[in-house]
C-alpha cells in the first residue's frame, strides 16, 4: 500500500507543509492516520476529497491567515 506524506501532499497541491497542518486543524483536509510522529494519508481518501473539492461550487480559496 502505497501513502501519501505530509510533503508529498504540501508538494502536489503546492502550498507549505505549516498550511497542511493548517487545513487538517481547520477540517479543509480530511485528517491523516498516525504512525509514530508521521502522519499519512491514504491515496484514495485524497481522491476523494479533491474530487469533492472540485465538483463543490466555487468558493474562496482555503489559506492561512487573514
Amino acid at each position: 500500500m502505497r501513502v501519501v506524506t505530509k510533503k508529498s501532499l504540501a508538494d502536489i497541491l503546492s502550498v507549505s507543509v505549516r498550511t497542511i497542518d493548517y487545513w487538517v486543524d481547520k477540517g479543509v483536509l480530511p485528517k491523516p492516520m498516525h504512525i509514530g510522529r508521521r502522519c499519512y494519508w491514504q491515496p484514495e481518501q485524497l481522491n476523494i476529497w479533491l474530487q469533492a473539492r472540485l465538483s463543490s461550487p466555487t468558493r474562496q480559496q482555503d489559506h492561512v491567515g487573514g
